[in-house]
């Protein structure tokens, strides 16, 4: 008994304790293995490698996904460009002009894309010419989960007549010229786009 109190041997005592002490916890480890299942005493021996310390269970994934679902798509998550189908259009034909709303952010986000949500100005010069709000009536909502890099176009036909606000009938027609189309989207304006009529 005396022995085990008091270490016997050529090398300090301090030697044999440590080596007392390294028997011990690799029994414990041992045990660990049997209770866990082998990983939590793999990480607990690497730790004495290292002297770290070593973690029983692993850390519990985190989410990115919130009660809520995702959020309405901001400003600064969205791109604008408007186009039409041709640089120029003969008598009779009208103008398509195609707005499309870019998702540049890093998430997903909600987009309202109905009518509602968007104005396409027709001008020529300084004199405005049309506009899609002028004879517009009630429209619902229209939401859409726009993808991170994800492009939704919708397309404008312009019949080439010339409107105001609130409606009014006889307006005088568009004459033949250079027009541009501008489009503003959840309060978002983009450069013109330019287009002639014959």
């Amino acid at each position: 008994m005396s022995s085990v109190v008091h270490p016997v041997g050529e090398k300090p005592a301090r030697v044999y304790w440590v080596r007392r002490g390294l028997v011990v916890l690799l029994v414990l480890a041992v045990l660990v293995a049997v209770l866990f299942g082998g990983k939590a005493a793999l990480g607990f021996l690497g730790g004495l490698g290292s002297g770290a310390t070593a973690a029983v269970t692993p850390p519990a994934p985190t989410s990115t996904s919130t009660a809520d679902g995702p959020t309405a798509c901001g400003p600064s998550d969205l791109q604008l460009a408007v186009t039409t189908s041709a640089a120029g259009y003969p008598a009779g034909a009208n103008p398509e002009l195609t707005i499309s709303v870019l998702n540049s952010g890093s998430r997903s986000c909600t987009f309202d894309a109905s009518a509602a949500n968007r104005e396409v100005v027709v001008t020529s010069g300084t004199d405005r010419i049309w506009s899609s709000k002028d004879c517009q009536g009630k429209i619902s909502e229209n939401l859409l989960l726009l993808a991170a890099g994800a492009t939704a176009p919708e397309t404008v036909t312009w019949d080439r007549t010339r409107s105001a606000a609130g409606c009014p009938s006889g307006l005088p027609a568009p004459r033949p010229g250079t027009y541009k189309a501008t489009a503003t989207v959840a309060g978002i304006t983009v450069p013109a786009a330019v287009f002639t009529l014959d």
